[in-house]
């Protein structure tokens, strides 16, 4: 019968050997990539392919990645990834009309961030200056909030207690007040 340290010995061997074939599998792929030269006069060194399209391959290389026009490559890759000039043609111009597009919704996305930026300056700025102006009974239309005589014919929310008395009568509303139309 194992001991548990005699189980977790397994284990971390097990995990070791895993770990090392992955690391052998992951650098084996590495060693496959090759270099490619463009008709332009561009290298990519250790090339991986990402994605193929129509008109274009995404590639990653040594130094990054990159999208690259299939008519810019040599006759053997153009080969090799079916290149077709009427469907390169056709995808990109498809790609530049949807280029164009996602141009103006950036575009539109920035004119609105711009002014929401605006609008919280402008409510910003009408905070700051309405806090440097002086509050208080000896401006005119300002209640002094801050004094308990404010309070003193008002409910917990500031509203004279008057005004609930007139709301629940029903003649001084056209539409029956809060209990509703006048019953004759």
């Amino acid at each position: 019968m194992r001991s548990i340290y005699g189980k977790k010995r397994w284990y971390r061997n097990a995990l070791m050997v895993v770990s090392v074939m992955l690391i052998l599998m992951l650098s084996g792929a590495r060693v496959q990539a090759e270099d490619w030269k463009t008709l332009g006069g561009e290298t990519y060194h250790e090339v991986q392919v990402i994605k193929v399209e129509p008109d274009a391959i995404t590639i990653l290389h040594r130094d990054g990645g990159a999208r690259v026009s299939i008519w810019n490559l040599s006759p053997e890759l153009q080969k090799r990834f079916n290149y077709d000039p009427d469907k390169a043609l056709a995808a990109a111009d498809a790609r530049a009309k949807k280029d164009a597009a996602d141009a103006e919704a950036l575009k539109a996305e920035m004119d609105r961030a711009v002014a929401v930026k605006k609008a919280f300056a402008d409510a910003q700025r009408a905070f700051e200056e309405r806090a440097r102006r002086p509050s208080g009974p000896h401006m005119p239309n300002e209640p002094d909030f801050l004094n308990p005589d404010y309070y003193q014919d008002r409910d917990i929310l500031g509203i004279p207690k008057t005004t609930r008395t007139d709301l629940l009568d029903p003649k001084n509303h056209p539409n029956g007040g809060l209990l509703g139309p006048a019953k004759t």
